[in-house]
């Protein structure tokens, strides 16, 4: 099918159904737009100088090629190896099991919805947007500004030079990583490795099955919530309080002050 404009185009797709479809075995269009291909189980459509390979909805535009193990398409230099769609825009390539869109030298491989814009790569399993030479590999959602990666299970935000491995909700500022379970609150060089909330502030490590709380250059071991004040150590059964240089080994409740 053929349109002149886009609204035509949004207009005839919404009126409609495909004048195509390779799933269903009907009829190709004896010339290609913009010289593309769709072959998308559901619909198709081509914009540009890409390549969609999208189990659902298909969009290619430019010189790509689909290696999608629902419906391939080959347009131009690419290679799309999405199980389920595939979008490619320029020299990328897609491996999104949902639907991914590319847009410069970027690579997709999210497994629900994936944006790009500029040379970013998304590999979020839900919706990833990236703006900037980013990465995104958040599960849910993940929203991508300036050279990051997210990596999240479910939101993750990620602004400056930082990446996002939260299973729940990650927020990072500046250069840090998120590891945390539950939600992973990063600000500055810190990584997260809480199984519930970690918050660290500062070069800390958190790994509290509970709740760690860091503030300087410690590290958390408590199986039940450990607060770290200094270069201390946790190793309490129940609660265990440092502050200073102090170790806890109280299989109930330790308070450790000074050098005792």
């Amino acid at each position: 099918m053929r349109f002149t404009t886009y609204a035509t185009f949004l207009a005839g797709a919404a009126s409609a159904a495909p004048t195509y479809n390779i799933a269903r075995g009907t009829n190709l269009p004896a010339e290609p737009v913009y010289r593309r291909s769709d072959a998308d189980a559901a619909t198709s459509y081509q914009v540009g100088k890409r390549s969609d390979a999208d189990a659902a909805t298909v969009y290619q535009v430019g010189k790509r090629s689909d290696a999608d193990a629902a419906t391939a398409y080959q347009v131009g230099k690419r290679s799309d190896a999405d199980a389920a769609t595939a979008y490619q825009v320029g020299k990328r390539s897609d491996a999104d099991a949902a639907t991914a869109y590319q847009v410069g030298k970027r690579s997709d491989a999210d497994a629900a919805t994936a944006y790009q814009v500029g040379k970013r790569s998304d590999a979020d399993a839900a919706t990833a947007y990236q703006v900037g030479k980013r990465s995104d590999a958040d599960a849910a959602t993940a929203y991508q500004v300036g050279k990051r990666s997210d990596a999240d299970a479910a939101t993750a935000y990620q602004v400056g030079k930082r990446s996002d491995a939260d299973a729940a909700t990650a927020y990072q500022v500046g250069k840090r990583s998120d590891a945390d379970a539950a939600t992973a609150y990063q600000v500055g060089k810190r990584s997260d490795a809480d199984a519930a909330t970690a918050y660290q502030v500062g070069k800390r490590s958190d790994a509290d099955a509970a709740t760690v709380y860091q503030v300087g250059k410690r590290s958390d071991a408590d199986a039940a919530t450990a607060y770290q004040v200094s270069k201390r150590s946790d190793a309490d059964a129940a609660t265990a309080y440092q502050v200073g240089k102090r170790s806890d080994a109280d299989a109930a409740t330790a308070y450790q002050v000074g050098k005792n």
